[in-house]
């Protein structure tokens, strides 16, 4: 999509408005420090990690970040004593279950790999 989508996508991450009105005040999008550092492992990666008790900021912006790149959105969602891999690709969502984090990250960068 347009570059200016992706321009959108990084004001609205820092709390600043964009020019899309893309962004709402109902959804949290602002990401602090270290979440903007796994924001950065996410673009590079292709699939964002994130655990149980994560802010929902960093999931919304990747998202959208998803969206405007026309990309799969592909999270890893770790828990204590399991992980889930959660895709979702032209409408189509799918959740899998995993007993361990290498399990679920293995997984996601081979459907990655078959994506793209």
């Amino acid at each position: 999509m347009a570059r200016n989508l992706k321009d959108d996508i990084e004001r609205i991450s820092r709390g600043k408005s964009s020019a899309n009105k893309i962004g709402s005040r109902a959804v949290p999008h602002r990401l602090r420090q270290d979440e903007r550092d796994a924001f950065e492992r996410a673009k590079k990666n292709g699939y964002i990690e994130v655990y149980l008790n994560s802010r929902p900021n960093l999931e919304n912006i990747y998202k959208k970040y998803c969206l405007a790149t026309e990309k799969p959105y592909i999270s890893i969602i770790h828990r204590q004593e399991s992980s889930s891999l959660v895709i979702q690709y032209k409408a189509q969502k799918s959740v899998f279950e995993y007993q361990t984090r290498k399990e679920a990250k293995d997984k996601a960068k081979e459907i990655l790999y078959k994506i793209t």
